[in-house]
Parts: structure tokens; C-alpha cells; sequence
């Protein structure tokens, strides 16, 4: 109701604006912005793009707050798994922005933003120093202890461990977590910060200490206020992951199923995370069948990985083209389950 209520509100703003200060004054670029946002919380998918995607060609370089449009028009391409869009927005903005130059948070952000995407890539070592830049921006305008400031220190760890060095990680997210001031403490980026401690915990080979720390913190982010459910199924399947470290196969399996019977139902079945999470089940499945002792199970287990990896193929391929990087991960992921698992079908 609240926010059906904002949208009304911003509507009337947006109106009044154009006809007070025209269509490109920055006044009425921010509003158009928070109407955008507004819609897309609700659900309104389209009207948010059509807003967003218009503020933000009607802006320029220069314009107050376009940092806050390029951030949350970025947020939403992602949330589509528009990848390719997202990139291009960040790399655009952040070379006619550098962070030399920034003075907001969000525009910092966006620079992080930028580092997380490049990591995703397999950019570490430029993805790290940008993080660490925007870091040291993040303390310069406003203070170590500042919530942005430690959020942007937690992302530069974490790029860490996505690099594989793990023991850095875990010495700068735990530092963040035991020396965090108060009013940090009841956010969502702390008790995330927590988990992807735990995580990089599992990675580094602790994986009791790593699973009890995720489930320490996973219920509380879940039921945090600031979270989505998007943001509980990516801690869920950390979770998945280092039952997988420890073996028990069958925890893990359930867990993922869970996960993209949700993913599907939020996402969509084309959605770049419903096919992340529907090739972690073929992973899974193929895991456990060269573990079981019961060779029903094993080819039942070996069909399923094999249907799983086929149709995140074609989904993926339909969706996003076959040159498309994720396209290909999927057929060579295919291309590996069926070598791996071909004496287990029954």
C-alpha cells in the first residue's frame, strides 16, 4: 500500500516537474528515476525500464544524481540477467566518471558494481584494484566506520577469495565483522558479510567452521527486512556448495532443488540465475550418482544430470544466442557430464 501510494506520489512530482523545469532539468530526471525504481519494486517490470532507460538517455555526463540512474537501471538489467547490458552501462559510466572525480556514494558504487562484474569474468587482478580504490574513496568522503565504506571493504575481500586467495579474504571479512560499530551490526550487508566469511571458510578447506557460520547467519539475513528472495537463494546455495565440500551429496541435492524450484518461480526459467542454479542440480546429480552404492539410483541420478545440463543448454541458447559465454559453459558442462557418467546408465 505504502508503495503504491509513492508511485501516485512520484507520478504527480514527475508531471509537475516537466512542466515546471522541462523534460532534461535534473530535477525532473530524479524523479522520473524514483518513479522508475518505485514501479519496479511493485512488480511494474516495464514501466520501470521505460522510466529508468529514459532518464537516463535524457541525462548527461554531468547531470546531479546520475550515478543514483546508472545504479538502479543497472540493478534491475541484472535482476532481468541482462549481463552484456550491465556491463556496458557500468564500463561506459565509469570511464567518464572516474572515481578521482566522485563525491557521492552512489557514485563510488557504481565503480564497485563495476569490479564485482569484472570478477564475475574472470577479471580478478583489475577487478580487485578498482575495488580497493573505490575502498579507499568510500573512507576518504566519509570514514572507515562508515556503512558504504565497510560494504566496499567486504566486496574487496571477497574479490580476494575469487581469486583464490582465500587466507586474505578471510583476515579482511573477519576484521570487518568483529570491529564493526554497533549501528552496523543490525544491517544486512553485516550479517552477509558473516556469511561470506563463513563461505571463503569452506573454500580455504575449514568446512565444518564454514557451514556453521552460514547457518549461524543465514536464518537472520533471510528474515532481515532489506533482503530479497533472490538474495536468500544465493546465500542457499553457499550452502548447498559446502554440503558438497563435505560430502553429504544428498543435503546438498535437496538444497538445490529447493533453489530452483524457487528461482523459477521468482526469475523465470530463462533468468541467468535459474540456469546458474539448474546447472549446480546436473553438477549435483552427477556427483551423487558416482558416489551411491545403488545402481538404480546412480542411473536415475545420471538421466536427471543429463536432462538438467540439456535443458539449461537449450534455454540458455534460446535465450541468450549460442555464442554466448554462459551458452557455452552449459554445452561443455554437458559435453563433460555425459564423458563422466557414461558407464553408470543402466
Amino acid at each position: 500500500m505504502v508503495g503504491r501510494e509513492a508511485r501516485k506520489h512520484f507520478a504527480c512530482a514527475l508531471s509537475g516537474a516537466r512542466k515546471l523545469y522541462g523534460t532534461n532539468d535534473s530535477r525532473t530526471i530524479l524523479y522520473q528515476t524514483h518513479l522508475g525504481y518505485c514501479a519496479y519494486t511493485l512488480g511494474y517490470k516495464e514501466e520501470a525500464l521505460v522510466n529508468l532507460e529514459e532518464a537516463f538517455t535524457l541525462g548527461t555526463k554531468t547531470t546531479p544524481g546520475r550515478a543514483i540512474v546508472v545504479n538502479q537501471l543497472a540493478q534491475i538489467y541484472r535482476d532481468q540477467g541482462y549481463e552484456s547490458r550491465t556491463l556496458i552501462l557500468y564500463q561506459d559510466w565509469c570511464r567518464n566518471n572516474p572515481l578521482s572525480a566522485a563525491y557521492t556514494s552512489e557514485e563510488v558504487m557504481a565503480h564497485l558494481r563495476y569490479a564485482e562484474l569484472l570478477s564475475y569474468m574472470g577479471k580478478n587482478h583489475y577487478a580487485i584494484r578498482i575495488a580497493e580504490s573505490s575502498a579507499r574513496r568510500m573512507n576518504h568522503l566519509f570514514g572507515r566506520d562508515d556503512p558504504d565504506t565497510l560494504y566496499a571493504r567486504s566486496v574487496a575481500a571477497s574479490l580476494y577469495g575469487d581469486s583464490g586467495d582465500h587466507k586474505r579474504a578471510i583476515r579482511r571479512l573477519k576484521s570487518i565483522c568483529e570491529n564493526a560499530p554497533a549501528e552496523y551490526r543490525e544491517t544486512a550487508d553485516y550479517l552477509h558479510t558473516w556469511i561470506k566469511l563463513g563461505f571463503e571458510y569452506a573454500l580455504n578447506g575449514n568446512f565444518s567452521k564454514g557451514l556453521q557460520i552460514i547457518d549461524t547467519y543465514s536464518e537472520h539475513f533471510a528474515q532481515h527486512p532489506n533482503t530479497s528472495d533472490g538474495d536468500h537463494l544465493r546465500v542457499m546455495n553457499m550452502k548447498a556448495t559446502v554440503h558438497g565440500f563435505l560430502e553429504d551429496l544428498d543435503s546438498s541435492l535437496r538444497i538445490i532443488q529447493d533453489i530452483y524450484t524457487r528461482s523459477v518461480q521468482i526469475h523465470g526459467e530463462n533468468h541467468i540465475n535459474t540456469l546458474t542454479y539448474e546447472n549446480n542440480l546436473a553438477v549435483t546429480c552427477s556427483d551423487l550418482a558416482v558416489t551411491t552404492q545403488d545402481p538404480d539410483k546412480a542411473s536415475q541420478l545420471v538421466r536427471l544430470a543429463r536432462q538438467y545440463s540439456w535443458d539449461v543448454y537449450k534455454r540458455s541458447a534460446s535465450a541468450r544466442g549460442f555464442a554466448d559465454q554462459f551458452t557455452m559453459l552449459a554445452l561443455s558442462n554437458k559435453a563433460r557430464l555425459v564423458e563422466r557418467s557414461g558407464d553408470l546408465v543402466n
